[in-house]
């Protein structure tokens, strides 16, 4: 998926060799992912947690879908990539293993066969940096 940048400083690039990603330094920042859905809608996303230099971000998706908070901060003193899968299940509710400040039901109300956006703000002036998003 190629994103669209709505603006700010979100840009791909390789921060350290052979390590290419979205970056973002600046607060507001912003940037929407074109997400497709199938009949059991997830969603994958893929960032840097590290314990040196990095912070939050946002991300909502269009229409039904909520909100969500993204920490990259790690406590650990290495970094490493994060994958956050989401899912929508039966009953509404949104799971998957994530390190959220709370995931808010963001696929609560994502339909199946659906196309949504979703937009990702990085919340202060310190790094954000996305390797990856996939949905199905």
């Amino acid at each position: 998926m190629q994103p669209q940048r709505l603006g700010g400083d979100w840009s791909l690039y390789e921060d350290r060799p052979g390590k290419p990603g979205w970056i973002s330094l600046k607060a507001g920042s912003q940037m929407d992912f074109e997400v497709s859905f199938g009949e059991q809608p997830q969603i994958a996303i893929t960032y840097l947690r590290s314990y040196d230099g990095t912070g939050a971000a946002e991300m909502k998706l269009s229409g039904p879908g909520g909100r969500a908070g993204l920490n990259c901060k790690w406590d650990l003193h290495y970094s490493e990539s994060y994958t956050w899968w989401l899912r929508r299940v039966q009953d509404n509710l949104a799971s998957g293993f994530s390190n959220t400040w709370a995931s808010n039901g963001m696929m609560s109300n994502v339909k199946p066969n659906s196309t949504l956006n979703l937009t990702v703000t990085n919340t202060g002036d310190v790094k954000v940096k996305l390797l990856k998003v996939v949905s199905c």
